[in-house]
């Protein structure tokens, strides 16, 4: 695919990779939790775009205007993740407020509440330049000779070789999770490659159980919530991990409720995937899970037992 500045595209995507691991072949980047964004920057104007191809330009009004007074006059297409940093760590669904908002009024006041950062960790073309066919290691280089003097836009680091050394530091401030890249690998328009690795640091977290789904007469999934702001919010379902006894009692806790009503703000569609019995906010579950998904899912969960925690702490 030939690369045009201000067109929309889908960037290079990193497959999944369960271990970590060393290698002088390999340069490895902190994996930030927030929404991909390739701003191209043509002149006197920058577009944004989202990797569904969406314009993201109204939502991010500041990072537009960042990029303008950073490299004026330049043409560029730079690739980074779009994130909002609450108390040193990334937060997921803030940003993603960033994402939907579309009334200009909510737009100006999430610019003063939620503020952004870039993370850049690529480039993609610069002034006339179609640097896909360069090595990453190459890419990096440019990114390194660009002047970043900006407050909200930042190139993040490659370390080269150490991987158990960088996720070591992921874990322990509880950060997304890293991608190794091949030094030697070119950028793959719209593509998911093995040249690019994803290793995630999984997350926990309480959960309320608003409801569950039954088939041929038992439970066989949790439906999960949790509050954003004063409302309930379905995020998802979740059956791997249930033991024979957790089933039990959530059979006995619809046995003495039948007939509660959603408890969740608004009803998940479920697409008559089984009879769905509803329950009050009050049992709690932790799960384990990979990400969060664009749409406030939950990606790969899995129970790791009920939780003692108050219904009230479940909330992002």
């Amino acid at each position: 695919m030939r690369l045009l500045l201000g067109q929309a595209l889908r960037p290079m995507e990193p497959v999944r990779y369960a271990k970590v691991f060393d290698s002088p072949e390999w340069g490895y980047q902190i994996k930030w939790d927030g929404v991909r964004i390739l701003a191209h920057i043509q002149g006197e104007k920058t577009v944004l775009y989202n990797k569904k191809l969406r314009k993201r330009s109204d939502q991010y009004p500041e990072l537009v205007q960042e990029l303008q007074e950073l490299f004026p006059g330049q043409e560029m297409i730079l690739d980074g993740e779009v994130v909002v940093i609450v108390e040193g760590r990334p937060e997921f669904y803030r940003v993603i407020q960033r994402d939907w908002a579309t009334n200009p009024a909510s737009i100006r006041n999430l610019v003063q509440r939620l503020p952004i950062a870039y993370m850049v960790f690529d480039i993609l073309y610069q002034d006339g330049q179609d640097l896909c066919a360069c090595t990453f290691q190459d890419r990096q280089n440019w990114l390194r000779e660009l002047a970043f003097k900006g407050t909200i836009v930042y190139p993040i680091d490659t370390v080269v070789e150490k991987g158990g050394s960088v996720f070591s530091a992921v874990v322990s401030h509880n950060l997304e999770g890293i991608v190794a890249k091949r030094l030697n690998s070119h950028y793959l328009i719209g593509k998911k490659s093995d040249c690019w690795r994803k290793i995630k640091n999984l997350k926990q977290q309480p959960f309320i159980v608003g409801g569950c789904l039954w088939k041929e007469g038992r439970p066989v999934a949790l439906l999960l919530g949790v509050y954003v702001e004063e409302q309930l919010v379905y995020v998802g379902r979740v059956s791997a991990g249930l033991s024979g006894s957790e089933l039990a009692l959530i059979n006995s806790s619809l046995t003495s409720n039948s007939n509660i009503r959603c408890p969740f703000t608004h009803a998940p569609r479920l697409n008559g995937e089984g009879e769905v019995h509803w329950l009050p906010p009050f049992l709690v579950v932790l799960v384990e899970f990979l990400e969060w998904t664009n749409d406030l899912k939950l990606r790969h969960p899995k129970v790791m037992g009920f939780s003692a925690s108050a219904p009230e702490v479940c909330r992002i």
